[in-house]
């Protein structure tokens, strides 16, 4: 179950990231 959440935590970072990388000027908002 730990381990679970750690690569669901995981992902959503890399997502985020992505994102942010996408969209620079949303990097601060809603992250």
């Amino acid at each position: 179950m730990q381990f679970t959440s750690i690569a669901l935590r995981s992902i959503l970072k890399q997502q985020i990231e992505n994102v942010a990388q996408k969209y620079p000027d949303s990097e601060n908002t809603m992250f």
